[in-house]
């Protein structure tokens, strides 16, 4: 992911490089370069899940429907000081999905 040249960019090479690897199912996928903004949505276990990520901020949030009790989740949010950051909240989201989303 050497050489991915915006975050948002960087973002969608990381969910395409590491989905299948941890049984992530893609829904959806959305970008807008336009504003700088992509949206994600999987599946893996009882859990649907929502990867969104902003140029602006460098801004990655990750948000978690539990289906079988209707609970939502906030697992990641908000800014990230740089892509190592942004791979280990993508990692720490993926922890909690497995741990979580288990019926």
């Amino acid at each position: 992911m050497n050489g991915v040249a915006t975050f948002c960019d960087f973002i969608q090479a990381w969910l395409e490089a590491n989905a299948a690897r941890l049984g992530w199912t893609r829904a959806r996928f959305s970008s807008d370069t336009e504003r700088g903004k992509i949206a994600a949505g999987y599946e893996h276990l009882d859990c649907l899940f929502s990867v969104s990520g902003w140029e602006n901020g460098c801004c990655l949030d990750i948000d978690v429907l539990t289906r079988s009790t209707g609970a939502s989740h906030i697992v990641g949010a908000g800014p990230c000081a740089n892509r190592d950051a942004a791979v280990e909240r993508l990692e720490s989201a993926a922890r909690w999905i497995a741990l979580h989303g288990r019926v």
